[in-house]
């Protein structure tokens, strides 16, 4: 072996250089300091691996505990139309009409769900919510992910949910789609039991066309005349593991912000108006947050007034005008004897105002 200086520890010493040999130091004791010297390590492979799946994730789902209601809390679903109810979520009845309300599942007044009441004989109910490009950005991973929601009903039978995964043909336009998931019958629900997590795993990134967006349809099978189908809790994260009755749901005020990019209502109180003619005013609002793209406005009925000067207008036609992501502007006209102080643009219908939407 190799022989260098010799000393007690802590002696100042020579460098001692090494080339093409090994060094074994051995019996001694005591603390060597002062080191300056540079490691470098080869790669090593371990024998085994252990991987842990991250425990958070970016939820694909919005509103998923349908606990935001912002067109209202009665909605009348006509049979074969696809007619949005909870915020960000659409409901088509093949058969009949339904009616949609938020509810609780009754052993649980904390869980928030979407309650669809049968009017006469559907056979058949989808609820979807479409997902725009801009919410699949973290998905390209490669990562599965676990669609799963809650179910109860009162059908007279036990329900088999099934799950289709749709995509758009086109970015962010969903009129027309291909389907890249076919109905898969997921686990079944029992007739007034307490409820059940329907769930299934998938990758999204492996769904042909997915950045142009993904349509996830849930169906469901006959719902008898007055009867009630129930669900919600629903979330799509990343993982593979069953779900349990914790779910990771959003806060009232985060989904609301969320949902306000898709649609939202603007009351009387948000919208200014300034003089236009001796019979028309100008109308604008500007709101947060903006809203996806810029939206259609929808004009209540009724009667239209201005505190001042006090008077109401002859006709409720408005004539749009320049709509942004995070503005509406529009006239109004059949009013009478204006001047240039104009104020308080309000509808005599209570509640009533313009919906901004921007929905897929």
């Amino acid at each position: 072996g190799a022989t260098g200086p010799t000393g007690s520890v802590g002696a100042v010493v020579s460098p001692l250089s090494l080339s093409g040999t090994t060094l074994s130091i051995s019996g001694v004791t005591g603390a060597i300091v002062g080191t300056s010297d540079v490691q470098t390590l080869s790669y090593k492979t371990l024998g085994s691996t252990t991987i842990f799946p991250m425990p958070i994730g970016k939820d694909l789902i919005t509103n998923g505990a349908m606990h935001v209601w912002q067109r209202g809390t009665s909605i009348t679903c006509p049979a074969g139309t696809r007619t949005f109810t909870a915020d960000r979520w659409a409901v088509t009845a093949t058969g009949a009409a339904m009616t949609a309300a938020p509810t609780q599942w009754y052993t649980d007044y904390e869980r928030s769900l979407m309650g669809l009441t049968s009017s006469g004989a559907v056979t058949a109910v989808d609820i979807t919510q479409r997902i725009p490009h801009d919410e699949l950005a973290g998905v390209n991973g490669g990562s599965p992910y676990t669609l799963s929601f809650f179910v109860h009903q009162t059908s007279g039978s036990t329900m088999t949910p099934q799950v289709l995964i749709n995509t758009a043909n086109v970015l962010d336009t969903f009129s027309a789609v291909t389907n890249r998931v076919a109905a898969t019958s997921l686990q079944a629900v029992s007739d007034y039991g307490f409820g059940t997590f329907c769930y299934y795993t998938f990758t999204p990134n492996t769904l042909a066309n997915y950045s142009n967006g993904i349509e996830i349809v849930l169906r469901f099978g006959a719902v008898p005349n007055t009867k009630v189908l129930k669900v919600g809790q629903v979330i799509c994260f990343p993982g593979s593991s069953a779900p349990t009755n914790s779910c990771p749901i959003a806060s009232y005020g985060e989904t609301l912000t969320n949902c306000q990019r898709y649609g939202r209502p603007v009351g009387s109180n948000e919208v200014s108006v300034a003089y236009n003619s001796a019979s028309s005013v100008i109308a604008w609002s500007r709101f947060d947050p903006p809203m996806r793209i810029a939206p259609t406005p929808t004009y209540p009925s009724g009667t239209w007034w201005l505190s001042v000067p006090a008077g109401k207008s002859s006709t409720n036609a408005v004539t749009p005008g320049n709509t942004t992501t995070n503005t509406v502007t529009f006239s109004h006209g059949g009013f009478t004897s204006l001047t240039s102080q104009c104020g308080g643009y309000y509808n005599a219908v209570p509640g009533a105002g313009i919906w901004l939407d921007a929905e897929l």
